[in-house]
């Protein structure tokens, strides 16, 4: 599912943000740029999402004052794989969210609620996307 898929890439922005501040300690010796955001203890996709997207943006913030970490080739290669990877997040949250759309429609919907209340389905929540034409404006 569309939930699963962003979980994976969310690891895979991990371990690509860890290497990064490996990559920033060995260029300039700044120890530990992103220590608070790869310590989290949180497992909600959206607040991960959101912590994970503050440390990439410290990073580049970090880049521009630092022209050793800005010209480094692992710098560039971050920048490739974390685009990528950020795109491939939001289009699984738009898949989730047309999905989430069509599944309240239909709860909401007369037969739809006896049935939700029968099996006691709720509402789903949809996930916050940089589009604006998206469904979180429902």
């Amino acid at each position: 599912t569309s939930n699963n898929n962003i979980e994976e890439l969310l690891v895979k922005k991990y371990e690509l943000l860890r290497k990064m501040n490996n990559s920033i300690k060995k260029i300039t010796n700044k120890k530990d740029l992103l220590k608070d955001y790869l310590d989290l203890s949180t497992t909600d996709i959206a607040e991960l999402d959101t912590e994970y997207f503050k440390a990439e943006k410290l990073v580049k913030e970090y880049a521009l004052d630092h022209s050793k970490v800005e010209k480094h080739k692992d710098y560039i290669s971050f920048l490739e794989k974390i685009r990528i990877i950020n795109e491939d997040i939001e289009s699984n949250k738009r898949m989730h969210n047309k999905n989430v759309l069509q599944s309240n429609k239909v709860i909401k919907s007369k037969a739809g609620s006896i049935v939700a209340k029968i099996f006691k389905y709720k509402l789903k929540v949809y996930y916050k996307t940089n589009k604006a034409d998206d469904t979180d404006s429902f």
